[in-house]
């Protein structure tokens, strides 16, 4: 593949002569993302996009370590493709800036538990017949 210059000059953004067409930064990326490997090219194409409007490979890199990490005891089918973790709507942004530490600290948070905290909210729940 011929490398031909993005709009802000650098090769790396938008083609590579890597195998496949892939630059080596969204390599990492790609391998850091958890769960399914689908829709490869679509999720470098959005990567691609958040590059020229500001964000950093390392940046996305950080971001899909931090999903992975969520992700780890999470079914497959319930993982976002990576073009969707990476697009529009820029799931990623809200996963960039996560310390691991705090993150492993929450999720032994009260809130984040499924068990009964024996506070009456006035829900009344119907019992099975």
């Amino acid at each position: 593949m011929v490398e031909t210059p993005s709009l802000f000059g650098d090769t790396s953004l938008t083609s590579s002569s890597q195998a496949g067409g892939y630059t080596p930064e969204f390599e990492e990326v790609w391998k850091a993302y958890p769960g399914r490997r689908i829709g490869k090219k679509a999720c470098f194409k959005c990567c691609n996009t958040r590059i020229r409007q500001g964000a950093t490979w390392e940046k996305l890199k950080a971001a899909a370590e931090a999903y992975a990490k969520e992700c780890s005891d999470r079914e497959p089918q319930f993982i976002k493709h990576g073009a969707t973790f990476f697009g529009d709507k820029e799931w990623w942004a809200d996963y960039a800036n996560r310390n691991p530490e705090l993150s492993e600290l929450m999720k032994d948070a009260p809130w984040n538990t499924d068990e009964d905290d024996g506070i009456d909210y006035g829900l009344e729940v119907p019992e099975d017949e």
